[in-house]
């Protein structure tokens, strides 16, 4: 598969992982997040999106959720930039991964692409119709 029609599969399966999760509206702020991981995977299985959870992609690097090359990292309220960009950035390397979407609580700023890789940022927080 050359790296146009690779890009093209990521695009479809990026938005597919991203349209599930926007259908996602947690109940309260502040859940844990294995509790936000059960409401994933339950928007995931609505929408007929297969997956795994906890997906080892190598040393040091365990998706949250894998769906066919695409990661999915949950993380709960803010965490660092810097932390966070650094964990993106090493699964965007991995070269069987496709494209990485964050689910956060509160927004951090992401860059759209890493490695020559799509990388999608989910506020919980939007869905909840607030701003933090």
């Amino acid at each position: 598969m050359s790296a146009i029609e690779k890009q093209g599969g990521a695009s479809s399966e990026m938005a597919t992982v991203v349209a599930a999760l926007r259908t996602i509206r947690l109940s309260k702020a502040g859940g844990s997040e294995e509790e936000i991981c059960v409401e994933i995977a339950n928007a995931f299985s609505r929408a007929g999106v297969p997956f795994r959870r906890e997906f080892n992609l190598g040393s040091r690097s365990r998706a949250d959720f894998w769906i066919r090359g695409i990661v999915v990292e949950v993380k709960k309220d803010r965490p660092p930039r810097v932390a966070l960009l650094q964990q993106v950035a090493r699964y965007a390397s991995i070269e069987h991964v496709l494209g990485v979407v964050v689910v956060l609580e509160r927004s951090v700023p992401l860059p759209q692409q890493l490695h020559d890789k799509p990388i999608a940022c989910i506020s919980l927080n939007a869905s909840w119709g607030i701003a933090l």
